[in-house]
């Protein structure tokens, strides 16, 4: 069989400048195996925006971030992050470059603590990094992660596993955060704190939803 895609091309007209905005697609096209999920996509997010991509699950949401992150190979088109052709770049290069990705599910050490669970999420900070400062900062940002901090991450529930991985995104101080599905067991609300924690120095996010009434909470 050919392989089909799973969506449509997008309209020359919305086709992003690579040199403007903080993130860029252009032309995307990949897959796995014969599958073809992105095909020809193309969008941008603004600078300091809270960017939300709206679908049902299967759509290719994931996918996106994927790609955006150096975890799927990119068969044609190009992605830029602040101006800089990014396709093809690998995960490690792009933490350095100031982007974090909080993937769907799960993604705690639970047999950890929840302090050394955000300390792990130091280990690709720059050396002149203030570890500890940064921590405290999350520690003090939410207050249930000092509460918990020698608690095992699997006692958890699954909202607060997710704010702590949030927290530990945070910790890298980005310029860009992607989070799939952000709001699984966490109220919107709460979300937008996670999202508005360092004023100044975080600027954007892009998230995934399946629904739109989770992504007017992330704009308000």
């Amino acid at each position: 069989r050919g392989h089909r895609t799973r969506s449509c091309p997008t309209p020359a007209s919305s086709t992003p400048t690579l040199d403007t905005d903080i993130l860029a697609l252009e032309g995307l096209v990949c897959g796995y195996g014969k599958l073809t999920v992105l095909n020809e996509t193309s969008f941008k997010v603004a600078r300091g925006a809270i960017t939300t991509i709206i679908g049902p699950n299967g759509a290719g949401k994931s996918t996106v971030f994927k790609a955006v992150f150096g975890l799927l190979p990119v068969r044609r088109g190009r992605i830029a992050f602040d101006g800089v052709e990014i396709t093809h770049r690998e995960p490690r290069r792009l933490l350095e470059l100031g982007i974090t990705y909080v993937p769907q599910g799960r993604n705690v050490f639970p047999e950890l603590s929840v302090l050394h669970n955000l300390e792990l999420g130091l280990t690709a900070a720059r050396r002149e990094a203030d570890a500890a400062g940064r921590v405290e900062a999350m520690l003090e940002r939410f207050p249930m992660l000092r509460e918990k901090a020698r608690a095992q991450a699997s006692t958890l529930s699954g909202g607060q596993q997710k704010l702590l991985e949030i927290a530990r995104g945070l910790l890298l101080e980005p310029k860009l955060m992607l989070i799939d599905e952000p709001s699984i067991g966490v109220p919107s609300g709460r979300v937008i704190v996670c999202t508005r924690a360092i004023p100044g120095r975080w600027k954007t996010s892009l998230a995934t939803r399946s629904t739109i009434s989770m992504s007017v909470g992330l704009r308000r």
